[in-house]
């Protein structure tokens, strides 16, 4: 039977997580792209990531980042009034959107063996990807 509560996935990304954690994780951008520049810049020096680790160094690094920077970073974006595009509206008013919605169950879940086959199937790709950045 499917899982519905709140699983990692084997690559140890969350399966489900609070929406307003994850448009959180759209202040963080900036910051996610220094630490890969910086990883980027240090292989080259040191050898320190390799292609298999970058993805997951990439998501501690996130998870790594304080509770205090994220609501800083939040309220930045809203002085700032940033978007994704001209398409779409200030982040913190589609944020403000879905904490008014209610918050339905799930209406697909998926179980461990489920997560370790779409794991398996992106994994070459996630590899190529973290290749060619890393050069």
């Amino acid at each position: 039977m499917p899982s519905t509560s709140p699983t990692n996935s084997p690559r140890g990304w969350p399966a489900a997580r609070p929406r307003t954690a994850a448009w959180a994780e759209l202040a963080l951008g900036d910051a996610v792209l220094g630490f890969l520049t910086a990883t980027r810049n240090n292989r080259r020096g040191r050898g320190s990531v390799d292609a298999a680790g970058l993805w997951r160094a990439v998501a501690e690094y996130a998870d790594s980042v304080p509770e205090t920077e994220r609501r800083r970073r939040m309220i930045v974006d809203r002085l700032h009034n940033t978007r994704t595009d001209r398409s779409h509206p200030a982040n913190h008013l589609r944020l403000a959107l879905l904490a008014a919605r209610p918050q339905l169950p799930a209406a697909l879940t998926v179980t461990d063996a489920q997560w370790a086959a779409i794991d398996a199937e992106l994994e070459p790709g996630y590899q190529a990807v973290a290749r060619a950045y890393l050069g």
